[in-house]
């Protein structure tokens, strides 16, 4: 009860400690939820954009050889080409698997699925003595994924630009709202501090020149000092009358 009622220096200091500390701890808090947010908002895309777009060369990389083994088998007609071909197959059909089951926006999607069917056609066109007609549209279906590809490429390469300009204002809408709460608490702050400084150290100062005036010897006035009760206990002690009942005065002789 008297804590509530007045509070002792000790008691007012740590007040003060936690009234300044509660702005910043606020400030901090929501700083780091903010960036948090944030983070956790566009990693994922940013990741997934990204691996879209590394697919996508990938893609570029494996339709070469693929195209390379093809036209080799069809000229040639060794077995061991036609292996590797396959081979070139398996691993261009499970790139576009993966680029499907990730989950891409639309567009890109319908790019994949075409890309697919192209290769598909490729597959029964490339054969052992092919006719003219047979070599003519292999170059067709061939310029098409190569194509296919590109536009893919382009677009994954365009959505990771524009993810990563998005996150760039997102981070400076962000840094802008920072600063703006700093200014809110930086002025609380100090206010706070100003305010618990005049509170601690103004009973203290009055009763400075309250214990000087004693000294010089006015007795004239008593002392009232409004503040924390360990101050004001104690200006009460300076204010009750010196008791002489106990002194015993010196004896003189007569001359």
């Amino acid at each position: 009860m008297n804590f509530l009622r007045s509070p002792s220096i000790v008691q007012l200091i740590l007040i003060a400690f936690v009234a300044i500390a509660l702005p910043l701890i606020w400030a901090i808090v929501t700083t780091l939820y903010q960036v948090d947010t944030l983070v956790e908002k566009n990693a994922n895309v940013i990741v997934k954009v990204k691996k879209e777009s590394v697919m996508s060369r990938e893609l570029a990389d494996q339709l070469t050889s693929l195209e390379r083994s093809a036209r080799q088998y069809q000229v040639l007609g060794d077995e061991n080409i036609q292996a590797v071909y396959v081979d070139h197959r398996s691993l261009f059909e499970s790139l576009l698997n993966q680029l499907i089951i990730s989950g891409p926006s639309e567009n890109k999607l319908k790019m994949a699925i075409e890309l697919r069917e192209k290769e598909s056609m490729l597959f029964e066109l490339v054969k052992i003595k092919p006719t003219k007609e047979e070599l003519i549209s292999t170059d067709r279906v061939i310029v098409d994924l190569h194509s296919g590809v590109g536009e893919l490429l382009k677009e994954t390469d365009q959505s990771l630009s524009e993810k990563t300009d998005t996150l760039t204002l997102q981070a400076q809408a962000l840094k802008q709202q920072l600063v703006g709460q700093a200014l809110l608490v930086l002025p609380i702050t100090f206010a706070l501090a100003i305010l618990f400084t005049l509170l601690i150290t103004r009973p203290i100062r009055q009763l400075s020149s309250s214990i000087h005036a004693l000294g010089q010897g006015d007795l004239t006035h008593d002392i009232v000092i409004r503040g924390p009760h360990d101050i004001k206990t104690l200006s009460v002690s300076l204010n009750r009358p010196v008791s002489y009942t106990h002194l015993t005065l010196p004896t003189t002789p007569y001359v």
